[in-house]
């Protein structure tokens, strides 16, 4: 970064001459990496805003994007596996992320569902155990599935007329 292009005040002695030092450093480094991803944050946006289409409510359940990259970390702390590391295949449409989650508690991971040539590839929870784990979420990733075969079917059979 140049001076023509500094994102700070340097007239502000808070700036100039910080507190402490090392939190000023790791706030300065984090907005220099925030600039520097905007593009990829718009490419980010662009494949979430595809996919809300998709976020819907079955039996107790809904489905939605991940609508930022900053969720997708949190999902992957929360329930302990590595979806955080997908922000940049979902920014390029490689892979699509999706929250499974509890209807009457939409806010709280449950499980993280991965959607790759409109197929599911995984469904995890905590400590990246597997939906077949868990009847309802297993027999939930078969209708997705079912789903996404059903619009396929509808889809060739409308190119045909």
């Amino acid at each position: 970064m140049n001076a023509s292009s500094c994102i700070f005040d340097l007239h502000d002695r808070e700036i100039l001459f910080p507190k402490d030092l090392v939190a000023a450093h790791d706030r300065t480094m984090k907005q220099i990496a925030f600039e520097k991803n905007k593009a990829d944050q718009e490419k980010f946006q662009k494949a979430v805003n595809k996919l809300e289409k998709f976020a819907w409510q079955k039996g107790g359940f809904l489905i939605r994007p991940a609508r930022e990259q900053m969720e997708l970390t949190a999902e992957g702390k929360a329930l302990h596996h590595c979806v955080g590391g997908y922000i940049r295949d979902m920014a390029e449409e490689k892979t699509a992320i999706f929250f499974l989650r509890k209807a009457n508690e939409p806010d709280k991971p449950f499980y993280t569902l991965e959607l790759q040539k409109k197929r599911v590839i995984q469904c995890r929870t905590e400590h990246n155990a597997s939906y077949d784990r868990n009847p309802d979420v297993e027999e939930l990733c078969g209708y997705v599935d079912g789903k996404i075969d059903e619009r396929r079917r509808k889809k060739g059979k409308a190119k045909e007329a």
